[in-house]
Order: C-alpha cells, then structure tokens, then sequence
C-alpha cells in the first residue's frame, strides 16, 4: 500500500520499521477509504512513523498505545520543536485505526462527576 505514496523502496522499508510498521500498509488503507489526500495522508503516515521510532527507542509496544501516551509523544516533539501540526489528527487517527483491527483496547473513559449517579441508574 505504501508504494502509492513513496517511490522509493528505500522510503518504504523506513516506514515499516519500530512496532508500527506491520500496521503501517493497513493504516494508509485506511486513510485512502476515508478519501484523505495522498498528500494529507502521507504526512499522516510519517507523523505515524516518527511515534514508530519514538516507541522503539523508548522499548515499547503497539499495545501501549493510548491517548495518554500520544500525548507524552507529543510533549517530546514539542520540546524538541519539531514540526506536529499534522500529528494530533494523525495519531487520532491510528488510534482509531488500530482500535477498529482490534489490535489495542478501547479508550479509558474519563469518569465525569455525573458517573458514579449515572452508575446507580444502571
């Protein structure tokens, strides 16, 4: 899938690295079923990939993904500053991607202060 995006192979085998890479090919599938650009899904694709190779470096896994922990990736870039426009929709999106696969869990639900009266109707 990745070969409608890069021509190079070169550019191809580097987005496939880190613990995102098995999922890298489905990912971009899924971004082409919902009508994304190609330009606007490649840049997806690479703020996909660099969360790849933050997970390597940091020793963990596609299952510890989760919203919190996008969101200390995303803390990284920034004090870095590196470019993250184009990545908070992008790893919404992953997230929502693998989610749909049943490769990492549902989102914790926040519990409101109305859960606990919420509970008792229940």
């Amino acid at each position: 899938m990745l070969d409608r995006f890069y021509v190079f192979p070169s550019t191809r085998e580097r987005l496939r690295r880190g613990p995102l890479g098995p999922h890298i090919d489905a990912f971009a599938q899924y971004l082409l079923q919902r009508g994304y650009p190609r330009s606007t899904a490649g840049h997806k694709i690479r703020a996909v990939a660099a969360l790849s190779d933050w997970l390597e470096r940091k020793q963990r896994g596609v299952e510890d993904l989760d919203e919190q922990f996008v969101s200390e990736f995303l803390r990284y870039r920034r004090h870095r500053s590196l470019p993250r426009s184009e990545a908070p929709p992008a790893l919404r999106d992953l997230l929502n991607h693998l989610r749909d696969a049943g490769v990492i869990g549902c989102a914790a639900r926040e519990e409101s202060p109305f859960h606990a009266v919420e509970q008792r109707f229940t």
